[in-house]
């Protein structure tokens, strides 16, 4: 969507570009991420908020943080989620979305306040892009800030081993994202890898930002992403399991392929239980595993997982050695 915006003395076209923040009782830290919004270079700009049930004072923040700072340039708008899950919540934000681009933010991180401007530039160099890919820097408990390392690529398979379309690093063209259907409402994690594998079936237009850095992922306590797989092992097999259906029910000409890639990414978390002491879960996700695959793959497939159980690294680079023709 283009408006008409004022820039100095004269009136340009520029794309609206929309922030979906999913909130769910982060009373303590929820004013740090709203406030790097705001304070994006970048405009015309639309925040959506949308409250998931929170217990605390979340939504109260949110409502006078919109009357306080909403504007022609800075919409605000705040809604409500009664549904459980931040996927339910980002769908609410998805159906009230007006830019011609989307970001899913999280309610924990920080923008940095060029951003958007980056972003904006990208698109207007690169108008056939769907999805803009970013890169960010993750701070750590102990204040060290480190860049993510990241695979810059446009390829499924690649996206399917190692998420590289992950919420924090992708802005999307918003058509694309309700093309496909949105957010599966049933994942509780890993919901940015599936609806990556979504995106990528249906276009390979990525365009990355390889510098600067734009986003600053903090991790705490309450961050999900940054603790072990043990505690949800069961979410993340969902929702694998959904991924390897859709690739099933697919009419993709390298499916085969792709579902192998699918299981080789299982095959790695699988490692990774075995080596947070879950080796039940662990010997477990390896039978199933090699059980959906063929029978000359089994031994390649066992040999990896012995390299990451031995706290082998880099184990994804090993499927395109061992899976070359």
């Amino acid at each position: 969507m283009e408006i008409l915006f004022n820039h100095g003395k004269k009136e340009v076209k520029v794309s609206k570009i929309s922030i979906v923040i999913p909130i769910y009782n982060r009373e303590k830290i929820l004013l740090r991420t709203l406030q790097s919004v705001k304070n994006q270079t970048y405009r015309p700009l639309q925040l959506i908020i949308v409250d998931n049930n929170s217990s605390d004072s979340s939504l109260t923040i949110c409502n006078d943080f919109k009357e306080k700072h909403n504007s022609d340039s800075f919409e605000i708008v705040v809604a409500s989620e009664t549904k459980k899950g931040a996927n339910a919540a980002r769908n609410k934000g998805l159906s009230l979305v007006t830019g011609e681009f989307v970001s899913f933010y999280d309610s924990d991180d920080e923008m940095y306040p060029f951003k958007m401007d980056k972003i904006a530039q990208t698109i207007k160099e690169n108008p056939l892009a769907d999805i803009i890919g970013i890169t960010f820097d993750i701070t750590h408990p102990n204040k060290k800030v480190k860049p993510r390392i990241k695979i810059f690529s446009n390829r499924l398979d690649k996206h399917i081993l190692t998420g590289y379309l992950s919420t924090l690093a992708t802005i999307i063209r918003t058509s694309l994202v309700r093309e496909v259907g949105g957010w599966n409402e049933s994942l509780f994690r890993w919901q940015d890898w599936e609806l990556g594998i979504r995106l990528l079936m249906k276009t390979d237009r990525v365009k990355w930002i390889k510098k600067p850095t734009l986003d600053n992922y903090l991790m705490h306590e309450e961050s999900i992403s940054g603790t072990g797989f043990s505690q949800s092992h069961q979410d993340i097999s969902h929702s694998i399991n959904v991924a390897a259906d859709i690739l099933r029910e697919s009419d993709l000409k390298n499916k085969n392929q792709l579902l192998l890639a699918i299981w080789f990414k299982k095959l790695i978390i699988a490692g990774d239980l075995y080596l947070e002491g879950e080796k039940d879960i662990s010997k477990q996700w390896l039978s199933e595993i090699l059980s959906n695959i063929p029978a000359k793959k089994r031994g390649l497939f066992k040999l990896s997982y012995n390299y990451k159980i031995m706290g082998g690294r880099g184990v994804w680079r090993l499927f395109y050695l061992l899976n070359s023709k």
